[in-house]
């Protein structure tokens, strides 16, 4: 699996997402840029900079999906103007690696069956 960092994260959860993916990171990228290499990625990690849009991810509401109902996994979705466009990965909480781990394999399973 793949994961495009697009935001700024600390070294050590860039470290946690390698034990379960290949990881790029590239910060700073324009809706343009992101969106023509975000067919290279299976996963793209977050924060608030970069703005994640129904052309960057067109299979958002399924995914969400078939994440919840076949892996118990449930990721929050866009909210107002945003909703069934993007999906966010991350908790007002603790997140542990574990809890990175499970959702990566959920996605590395899940991204494959929202594309048919």
């Amino acid at each position: 699996m793949k994961v495009l960092v697009a935001d700024p994260i600390a070294p050590e959860g860039i470290e946690i997402l390698k034990k379960s993916a290949d990881v790029d990171v590239k910060k700073g990228l324009m809706q343009e840029e992101l969106s023509s290499i975000i067919g290279e990625y299976e996963g793209i990690r977050v924060r608030s900079e970069t703005k994640v849009t129904a052309k960057v991810i067109e299979a958002g509401k399924k995914l969400l999906q078939i994440l919840r109902e076949e892996h118990g996994v449930v990721l929050s979705g866009g909210q107002q103007k945003l909703e069934g466009k993007i999906f966010r990965i991350g908790h007002l909480g603790w997140v542990n690696e574990g809890d990175m781990t499970t959702v990566i394999s959920a996605l590395k399973k899940a991204l494959p069956q929202a594309k048919a």
